[in-house]
Parts: C-alpha cells; sequence; structure tokens
C-alpha cells in the first residue's frame, strides 16, 4: 500500500506545474503578519533570477514544504505508514521548477508581471511563454513560515485551472479511501468516484498528447458525472474536444463556462484554437475575456496585434503593438509588426525609427536592406537615404532574422 500511496503522488506531482484564478490557502493570514509588498517582489525577483539560472533547487528552498503538507493533510486521514509515505512521496517528487526551467532554457521567457492581494494572500503573478508550449500563468501564493520568513506557500496555475495544494488534496483523498474502508464511507461521493475512475481520467491528458483527442474525449463520456463535473477535468474535455471538431470543442467551453465562468482555462486553450484556425476576430475576443479575468498585460496586447496582422487589419494592429512595446519594451515581436506596419503603409519615417530600436535595443543588424525585396520601396525614399548618411562610417550589421514584412515572419507568438 504504501508503494501505491507514493505512486500516486508521483503521478500527481509530476504534471501540476507545466501548465491557474486563485482561491484561498486554508487559513488567512493575519493583517499584521502579510508579506509586504516589497517582501513580495524580492521573492518575485528571486525567483526571476533562479528559473534563469536554471535552478530548480534553489527554486525549492523558497517553497514552505511543511505549510504545504499541513493544508495537504488536514484531517489526518491517513496514519502510520501511509502518512510517512505520502509526506515522502510529495517530497521526493516535488520539482515545480523543471518544466518552467525547461521552457525558458529552451527560448522561453519567464516574466513577473505584478504584485497581488487574493483572498487576503499577498501574492506575485507570472507569465510563462515558449514556442513549444502554449502560454500560461502562474500566481504563487507567499506567506511567513515559522521563522517570520516569507516563503511560497502555493501556486495557482491558469491552464490547469487549480492551485497545487487541491491537486494534492485530491490526492491524499483518494489515498485515504483506498487505505481505509472506514475512511472511504465518511468521503464525498466525488471523492469516492475519483478513486474509482482517476486512472482513466489521467489518460486523457496521455491521450491528448499523442493527438488522440477522440480517444481521450470517449474517456470523458464513460466518467461519472461527478468526475465530469470537476474543473480540472472539464478542462481536459476542453482539450480534447478541441481537436475533434468545432461542435464538441464549443460544447465543452460552454459547459466550462456555465460551472466557472470567471476562470480562464479555457479562454486560453481558445487563443491558440482560434489562431490555429486562422479565425482571428474570434481569437481577439479570447484574447479580450483572458485580460478581463488575469487583469492587463502586454503580451495580451501583443497577441492581439499579431491577429489583426494576420487578418490585414493594419491600424488595430499597429495601435495594439504599439500598446505591447511600451507596455513591456523587451517584446521583440511587438517591433517586429510595427516594422511590418510601416513598410506596408510606407511610413518609412517610422520605419527609420524601429529598425533603430531592433538595432541599439536588441542588437539585430541592419544591414543588407537593398538586397531585400521587402526593403525595396523603402530603400528608394528619403527617409532611407537621410537614415544611411546619419550612419556613415558606423559599423551597420544585418539582420539576425528576416524583418516582420511577410505573414509567415509574424506568427502569433507561441503560447
Amino acid at each position: 500500500m504504501n508503494r501505491a500511496i507514493a505512486a500516486a503522488v508521483v503521478l500527481a506531482v509530476l504534471p501540476g506545474l507545466t501548465s491557474g484564478a486563485m482561491g484561498a490557502h486554508s487559513a488567512s493570514s493575519p493583517e499584521k503578519n502579510l508579506p509586504s509588498v516589497a517582501e513580495a517582489r524580492a521573492i518575485g525577483e528571486r525567483i526571476e533570477h533562479v528559473i534563469g539560472d536554471n535552478d530548480p533547487a534553489a527554486f525549492n528552498e523558497l517553497f514552505d514544504m511543511d505549510g504545504l503538507l499541513a493544508v495537504v493533510t488536514r484531517g489526518k486521514l491517513l496514519g502510520g505508514e501511509h502518512a510517512r509515505a505520502f509526506a515522502e512521496g510529495i517530497r521526493d517528487n516535488f520539482h515545480p521548477a523543471e518544466p518552467i526551467c525547461w521552457s525558458v532554457q529552451s527560448g522561453g521567457r519567464y516574466k513577473l508581471l505584478r504584485i497581488g492581494l487574493v483572498d487576503g494572500r499577498r501574492t506575485v503573478l507570472f507569465r510563462l511563454t515558449c514556442d513549444t508550449r502554449p502560454m500560461t500563468y502562474h500566481r504563487w501564493c507567499l506567506d511567513r513560515n515559522a521563522d517570520g520568513g516569507v516563503r511560497i506557500v502555493d501556486s495557482y496555475v491558469y491552464a490547469e485551472g487549480e492551485r497545487f495544494s487541491d491537486r494534492m488534496r485530491r490526492v491524499y483523498l483518494v489515498c485515504a479511501a483506498d487505505a481505509d474502508p472506514r475512511v472511504r464511507g465518511g468521503l464525498a461521493p466525488w471523492v469516492r468516484d475519483f478513486a474509482d475512475h482517476g486512472g482513466a481520467y489521467r489518460r486523457m491528458p496521455l491521450l491528448i498528447a499523442r493527438g488522440a483527442h477522440a480517444e481521450a474525449l470517449k474517456i470523458y463520456s464513460s466518467l461519472p458525472a461527478s468526475v465530469q463535473s470537476m474543473k480540472v477535468v472539464l478542462i481536459q474535455r476542453a482539450r480534447a474536444a478541441s481537436g475533434v471538431s468545432d461542435q464538441a470543442y464549443n460544447d465543452a467551453a460552454k459547459a466550462f463556462a456555465r460551472a466557472f465562468g470567471d476562470d480562464p482555462a479555457v479562454d486560453l486553450i481558445s487563443v491558440d484554437r482560434n489562431f490555429a484556425r486562422k479565425r482571428y476576430d474570434q481569437a481577439v475576443a479570447a484574447i479580450d475575456r483572458v485580460e478581463h479575468k488575469i487583469g492587463p498585460d502586454p503580451y495580451l496586447n501583443l497577441l492581439r496585434a499579431n491577429a489583426y496582422w494576420q487578418a490585414g487589419q493594419l491600424d488595430n494592429a499597429k495601435v495594439s503593438a504599439d500598446r505591447a512595446a511600451r507596455g513591456e519594451p523587451d517584446l521583440l515581436d511587438a517591433h517586429r509588426i510595427l516594422l511590418a506596419v510601416s513598410l506596408r503603409e510606407e511610413d518609412f519615417d517610422r520605419t527609420v525609427d524601429v529598425l533603430t530600436v531592433l538595432h541599439e535595443r536588441f542588437g539585430l543588424r541592419v544591414s543588407g536592406l537593398t538586397e531585400s525585396p521587402e526593403y525595396a520601396r523603402f530603400v528608394e525614399s528619403d527617409a532611407y537615404k537621410r537614415w544611411t548618411r546619419r550612419r556613415a562610417g558606423d559599423a551597420v550589421k544585418a539582420p539576425v532574422r528576416r524583418p516582420a514584412c511577410e505573414d509567415e515572419s509574424v506568427r502569433p507568438p507561441s503560447g
């Protein structure tokens, strides 16, 4: 039984933080103990640093594991060896930063967006973007540990729609149901049903990853109603349905919205799905819903700009890209879209301005323009001639990538 409990913990922990609106941690901090904004920012900057350094072990040091375990195991439904096996399973397999580090090392970015206060808890909100995975947000919940220091006590992953503590509490309850029939009888019906059908549910993301969306959706249909109605299960239904048909996806999205309308998890799926199907007006609508539920983020303006660019709506693309670039100047693709629009509109003074930013801020090379057909009209312009005269004698270097003047080079950023 101990091995079974440890295995259940492994299955729960490993996928838990790669893909959350944040609920309350089990106990609210007294106002006098609330971490300050400065303390929260220091933790946020430390998170950025250790992720950038690809140091998952240093990230674990920021987490209050004792506090997390106290929340997850409240009620002490497991005793003796079972309790020890569960705690050891969490501690041995708790590596929340590894998938984030992998994404960043693969060219992604983990960006601290803001400090917040949610349900009486100080929080730090991060955005994760990566070319190989959909965009998501993480909200890390902070509190003081027994020594008075500020530590992470929980996480809400927006693409998964739940806190880490909720995921682990569900596993704890299922382990308790399996370990003791007397405990099982006193648990909620959904816990007993999930204990019986959790293995089938866990197959759904594996099938989706292999492209077997219809098979995953079939599993959903076979689950009892109490399990079907769980938020995490409804999200997997939407992911499965997204690869089956518009009707199946719309039904899944509506079911999720009826039950959890304020949660953006399915809206995040809709953003990627509509981009992939070149439904740019629907992509913008999904982006608007994400922003309404999560709050402002310059990257969402970048996504809007990409959608408008692809749809040929140059004015809207320019406005959104300019907002993205002003809100987060290091968003390279925002400047590339501004470059693309300036070339398309033949606003060559703006072209010069954007090329200057690309060279000076991002180190991109800007020579060889006379040989690129995309710049043919620009190199004939007075703006280009004035610019080259100003740059005469400088060591002008050529672009690392082709400029964003064709659809393929301003693809909607991954995530």
